[in-house]
């Protein structure tokens, strides 16, 4: 047998390797002084990443609403959406609407001259106006 590459000794190593091909490495590295010290290398290296450790956190899992929530956070998300939609409407009314404009009275009164009106209603001259306040 050739040598073994560095990955067939790290998977012999953590015994990944099928059943033929583990026996094939260990009987060649029995006989073999290079990978020997190869071999032992590798289980330097393992040892010594076996003795970092990461720490590692896991996220909490949402847990599912029970039945009878549902219906009341749906509930209670329409409420807030209309409270805002309101809430904005009512806003934006306010800004948008003018402040009423002061009418000058002199020009909405209205005078309807005598000759018009004697012959409808009587022969007095009606004086009409109209006050917008």
């Amino acid at each position: 047998m050739i040598h073994p590459d560095e990955m067939q000794l790290l998977a012999y190593q953590l015994e990944t390797l099928e059943d033929a091909a583990s026996r094939e490495v260990a009987s060649h590295v029995r006989d073999c002084p290079d990978c020997q010290k190869q071999v032992a290398a590798i289980k330097n290296e393992i040892s010594l990443l076996s003795g970092v450790s990461v720490p590692v956190t896991i996220p909490p899992i949402p847990l599912p609403m029970p039945k009878g929530m549902r219906k009341t956070h749906s509930l209670l998300r329409v409420a807030a959406v209309l409270l805002i939609g309101f809430t904005i409407g009512y806003s934006t009314s306010e800004i948008l609407r003018q402040e009423l404009q002061e009418v000058n009275p002199q020009y909405t009164a209205i005078t309807i001259p005598p000759d018009s009106m004697q012959y409808r209603f009587s022969s007095e001259a009606v004086d009409l106006a109209v006050h917008i306040p």
